[in-house]
């Protein structure tokens, strides 16, 4: 009888002590599954909170992406199918203190005709504040298609007005009141033309980055409280297949030699367009950019005080990007895997791929079906 005790305990015990002897694995990475904790901010009524959301690189990625990095547990992500309800849910957790920016490049060159307008048309429906106008948009993009995109750019200059360029109905500065705050948002690109083959910016100059910053400064100086940029810089990791870069020196280096040019208090924000993450404070200056091509939702938080007249910097918060995912792994409650991290891999392989609804800030992700339909029934004429 004692010895069959025994023999229960053991076996009790073996699982437990398999269990505890397994590798940690990553858990919540590129999501925000829960609540987030509140911040009582009615015993000042001077400060105030702005949350800036933001995508880039989106590349026409209107019908998502399926990452299939484990192929017996194909993951849909973002897309018009998830990205309406993971920003729904910001802005019903968030209300009016949210702004909705883009960094440009939302279409690809690659992509079919329809695939870039209905990207128009979901922009649209979505409510953006500003989105960058680049030279992506420029090329890839016609006049015909109609759009009413809130397209910003400061440094396209249009050589025969000597005036900057309202192509798709695109202005030099957009403001908007956010929780009381006056937000000025200017946006531009590092781009250098090709000497042929690019008809459609013929005539078109693209000015001195930090020369057409220091002028929309001046002009906005009395009319905004803070000026965010949005920021798309040339460089190598721009012109490259980059869906899975991770990280890009060159373009860090490049905000960084960009930002070291800025006479004091030029801009309060830059927003970045390139397709690789980059976040974090260059030269004291809080800079948020994502993986792009749909995938990704970015979010800066920042505190304004109304007395003083200046952003509360010690309270900015940069979140990790939040990946668009339609499901999680049920063992790491993310959707988000390396192909490279075997520890992972076989923990959700030992779970037989078990996967659970997909959270953010503690509401179920479902897909937006009405604007999915919406999209494939309108017709949309490209020519």
């Amino acid at each position: 009888m004692k010895n069959l005790l025994k023999l229960k305990v053991t076996n009790l015990l073996i699982p437990l002590l398999l269990i505890s002897c397994q590798k940690e694995i990553s858990t919540h990475e590129f999501s925000r599954p829960k609540s987030p904790k509140k911040i009582n901010l009615s015993l000042d009524k001077n400060t105030k909170r702005i949350v800036i959301a933001t995508t880039n690189n989106f590349n026409s990625a209107v019908s998502g992406v399926t990452d299939s990095t484990l192929a017996q547990s194909p993951m849909a992500l973002g897309g018009a199918d998830f990205l309406p309800t993971y920003l729904n849910i910001l802005r019903k957790e968030y209300k009016n203190e949210v702004l909705l920016l883009d960094a440009g490049y939302l279409v690809n060159k690659k992509k079919n005709p329809v695939a870039n307008k209905k990207t128009l048309k979901l922009f649209e429906m979505l409510g953006y504040d500003a989105v960058l106008l680049t030279e992506n948009e420029l090329l890839n993009l016609k006049e015909s298609y109609g759009t009413t995109v809130p397209f910003v750019n400061s440094n396209i200059i249009e050589l025969k007005k000597l005036e900057v360029t309202d192509h798709f109905g695109s202005r030099p500065f957009i403001i908007k009141e956010v929780n009381g705050v006056k937000v000025g948002i200017v946006g531009i690109t590092s781009y250098k033309p090709e000497l042929k083959g690019e008809s459609e910016i013929a005539g078109l100059l693209f000015d001195d980055p930090v020369a057409r910053l220091i002028t929309m400064k001046r002009i906005l100086k009395e009319k905004t409280d803070i000026i965010i940029a949005l920021v798309h810089m040339e460089t190598h990791c721009s012109s490259q297949e980059s869906k899975n870069l991770k990280e890009c020196p060159d373009n860090k280096e490049a905000f960084r030699k960009l930002i070291k040019r800025f006479p004091p208090n030029l801009v309060d924000i830059i927003i970045g367009g390139d397709s690789n993450y980059a976040a974090g404070f260059i030269e004291g200056i809080p800079v948020l950019q994502n993986y792009g091509h749909g995938k990704f939702l970015g979010q800066l938080d920042i505190y304004y005080d109304l007395n003083k007249k200046e952003i509360i910097k010690e309270h900015t918060k940069i979140h990790k990007p939040t990946k668009l995912c339609s499901r999680f792994f049920m063992v790491s409650q993310d959707c988000h895997i390396e192909a490279d991290d075997v520890t992972k891999i076989k923990r959700v392989k030992d779970s037989r791929y078990q996967t659970d609804t997909a959270k953010f800030l503690g509401k179920t992700i479902t897909p937006d079906l009405d604007i999915v339909k919406y999209l494939n029934a309108t017709e949309l004429k490209t020519n």
